[in-house]
């Protein structure tokens, strides 16, 4: 996409094209189904091979679009009570805590809801799972290669409070050529039901490479690395 400003790009990301070969030109054949994949004249026998699950998991992404859509973000959500020991697997994690958030159950026996939480539970999770159950205090979380949209519902890594029960504040520190500016603000917690709600949580962001922001940051616990950070390395400054 070299030389095409953010507009463009968009536009080409999302112009309907052949599944096999990348074709935009002339008729195209669509999944009658999930609409979420398409073939050329030249393809159009491949059809036959479109999975099963890949065609769910085109129609689940479409239902989560039109939810982030007519809700203006992404559910992104933290459970409320402590947790025993890490689950392993989605399945489960909603077994044990399909009670526990401000949405009700039947919400989150929807796949688009459950989707877009364990998307925005991803990050804290993994947090968890890296720092097991002994850190005590501040905990302080760094996400390097973060953008804009990492800061829609800072308040879901309260979850890190559900599994590190001896964590009495925590701190996110974001860094990533693609923040929009510099601060540093807390995320009071407006849930009553939420027994972490009085713990405090701050997250402050850093637009510029991971690499030139660390020793400004206060020290990490844990270092998250998303795709874009090896990105930001090789960026210049």
């Amino acid at each position: 996409a070299g030389g095409l400003d953010a507009t463009a790009f968009a536009t080409w990301r999302h112009q309907p094209r052949c599944a096999a070969c990348g074709a935009c030109a002339g008729p195209l054949a669509s999944c009658k189904r999930c609409h979420g994949v398409a073939w050329c004249e030249a393809h159009k026998d491949l059809a036959a091979r479109h999975a099963a699950d890949s065609c769910d998991a085109k129609i689940l992404e479409q239902a989560c679009y039109g939810m982030t859509s007519d809700q203006g973000t992404p559910l992104s959500l933290a459970s409320r009570s402590p947790g025993p020991d890490l689950p392993r697997g989605w399945k489960a994690y909603f077994d044990a805590k399909l009670w526990d958030f401000e949405v009700s159950e039947g919400m989150l026996a929807l796949g688009p809801p459950a989707a877009m939480i364990a998307d925005g539970l991803s990050l804290p999770l993994t947090a968890a799972a890296a720092l097991g159950r002994r850190p005590e205090g501040e905990i302080v979380v760094h996400v390097a290669g973060a953008a804009t949209d990492d800061l829609v519902g800072v308040d879901r890594f309260r979850e890190l409070f559900c599994w590190l029960p001896r964590a009495t504040a925590l701190r996110v520190c974001f860094a990533g050529v693609k923040l929009a500016s510099s601060r540093t603000a807390s995320s009071p917690c407006d849930d009553p039901k939420n027994s972490f709600a009085k713990k405090p949580l701050t997250f402050s962001t850093a637009p510029c490479a991971y690499a030139a922001a660390a020793a400004s940051l206060p020290r990490a616990s844990v270092v998250l690395l998303l795709h874009a950070a090896f990105d930001d390395v090789s960026s210049p400054e």
